[in-house]
């Protein structure tokens, strides 16, 4: 390892409090306001827990539509979204709609907040044709339509891959029905326009925000460009992005804004200038996350720098970070292939199990075969072990190899 890494490494060993950092408040596509889960309301009958307990689709959505009676039933969110995901997963469209057409029988289609309920639960599905019916009904039920029920209608247009629609609903929507749109509005487009690959598109809208002066850009915008162009490896547009928002007078940036620039430094093999910026990270205050340290991680193995590599999987452990599954999955072939340390694939397969890590079977063999072609059978034996009885997933395949064990 270099003495300039190390030197930082030392620095940034002591600079480093544990006072926990809370986590952000959940938020909807594009960064909208945050949605507070309704209190949990017992039912008469105790059908809630019934629904979550049933194991038959077709009962499932029989009991909810039956539960759906209840008023106190309707103002729960979780048990909707919960249901529209367990039959997404079963690709049953055909039931989410009758569950969801269900709904607009009773009286709380009237209000606002319902339909933008109805509105996102199709877009969650996928089934934008059905969120645009809602929203076009929305006037005929006396239910008002704003700013909030016209982001949800984008965010089902993203959440569907229909980037197209997203943006003409966007640039016709708001003249017809005198709709201002918000940050959030803008957010929603931008992260349709970068997942769509128009990413000149996207960071043309952050000059849209501030000459018509409608809206201000906040993180939520910048870290979507962000993303979006260091992720294409479009480095000299990332980058440009990233300084006007180290410039910006009302924008600072967060975890997520480091966290792409680690990306594309890692992608740049520049991953000396990532660990100056873990330095800055902590002097404004902010500690640096899973993915953060994956980054950074992940750009010292580009460079086959292991020692570094380790240092700074070391450092992140020390922080008591929880490794993401995604540094595992760059460390391992590394240390057990070009690094060529055994000895390091183990620590990192006891923290595999230690975390209780879902990850692919061939890492952990990896693992096992470098432990038996370096002469360390006890600890590849353990390894095979552990895989089979961790307690919270059966590796069952993992085997000590025919050959290279004494």
């Amino acid at each position: 390892m270099s003495t300039t890494t190390r030197s930082t490494a030392s620095r940034l060993h002591g600079l480093f409090t544990k006072t926990p950092v809370a986590a952000p408040a959940a938020t909807v596509a594009g960064g909208s306001s945050p949605v507070t889960t309704p209190a949990v309301v017992a039912t008469k009958s105790g059908r809630v827990k019934e629904l979550y307990k049933a194991r038959s689709l077709e009962r499932l959505v029989a009991m909810f539509k039956e539960s759906s009676k209840e008023r106190r039933f309707r103002a729960r969110w979780g048990i909707y979204e919960e249901t529209v995901r367990r039959l997404m997963r079963a690709n049953r469209h055909d039931w989410i709609e009758e569950i969801l057409e269900e709904q607009k029988k009773y009286p709380d289609v009237s209000r606002e907040g319902f339909n933008v309920r109805l509105i996102r639960l199709y877009g969650d599905a996928g089934m934008f044709e059905h969120a645009r019916k809602v929203f076009d009904e929305m006037p005929g039920r006396s239910s008002k339509i704003t700013v909030l029920s016209f982001n949800a209608l984008l965010a089902a247009a993203v959440h569907s891959k229909k980037y197209d629609v997203a943006k003409e609903l966007f640039e016709e929507l708001p003249a017809k029905m005198e709709i201002k749109p918000d940050v959030f509005s803008y957010n929603i487009v931008v992260k349709g326009l970068c997942e769509a690959g128009s990413l000149d598109a996207a960071a043309s809208l952050i000059d849209e925000m501030e000459e018509k002066q409608i809206c201000q850009p906040n993180v939520v915008t910048f870290n979507t460009l962000l993303d979006g162009f260091y992720s294409n490896s479009r480095f000299d547009e990332g980058d440009a992005i990233w300084a006007r928002l180290m410039k910006h007078e009302n924008v600072s940036p967060d975890v997520k804004s480091y966290s792409a620039k680690f990306m594309g430094l890692a992608k740049q093999k520049r991953a000396q200038e990532a660990v100056e910026l873990v330095v800055e990270m902590k002097e404004k205050g902010l500690e640096p996350d899973a993915i953060c340290w994956h980054n950074l991680i992940k750009g010292f193995v580009n460079e086959a720098n292991v020692e570094a590599a380790k240092q700074w999987y070391g450092e992140m452990r020390s922080r008591e970070c929880k490794p993401h599954r995604m540094t595992f999955a760059a460390l391992i072939p590394f240390v057990c292939g070009e690094g060529d340390d055994a000895g390091f694939g183990f620590k990192l397969a006891m923290d595999i199990f230690g975390t209780k890590q879902l990850v692919d079977q061939g890492l952990l063999q990896r693992v096992v075969d470098a432990l038996a072609k370096a002469g360390k059978v006890k600890e590849a034996e353990e390894v095979v072990a552990l895989g089979m009885n961790n307690g919270y997933y059966q590796y069952s395949k993992l085997c000590l190899p025919s050959t290279g064990v004494a």
